[in-house]
């Protein structure tokens, strides 16, 4: 049996979602010092494959990504997993027409951004469910 906020073993599990390698690696390390499973794709197509076989509690993704941007991987998500938490994390977020309507099961913060608090920002997210 899967708990809501993760595995048969009660630790929450998250995707991580982003192209740059290194700071997919940085979201990866503060998430676990959190005491979270961490599974990091590099592609939205890749989360989604992986979150259908070894789903997630959450998702920090981020916005501008080559073939399936972060915005699509988001829209993906909310048709089969509604109330799932996505924090999208990205440098993007201030250009001329995009504007992010943020709320208990969305959250958005601008890089550059410590990884610290993408881990506790993921954390209230959770625990707001």
């Amino acid at each position: 049996m899967v708990s809501h906020n993760g595995g048969p073993d009660g630790v929450p599990h998250v995707l991580v979602v982003d192209d740059e390698f290194l700071v997919a690696i940085l979201f990866e390390d503060a998430l676990r010092e959190h005491g979270f499973r961490v599974t990091v794709c590099h592609s939205g197509a890749d989360a989604l494959a992986v979150q259908d076989t070894d789903p997630a509690a959450a998702v920090v993704t981020d916005l501008r990504m080559p073939g399936m941007n972060g915005m699509e991987l988001l829209s993906r998500l909310r048709e089969r997993w509604p109330d799932m938490p996505v924090l999208v994390v990205s440098g993007w977020l201030g250009e001329s027409g995009n504007t992010h309507q943020e709320n208990a099961r969305t959250g958005y913060l601008a890089k550059p951004v410590s990884p610290r608090a993408v881990a506790e920002r993921l954390t209230s997210m959770l625990e707001a469910r």
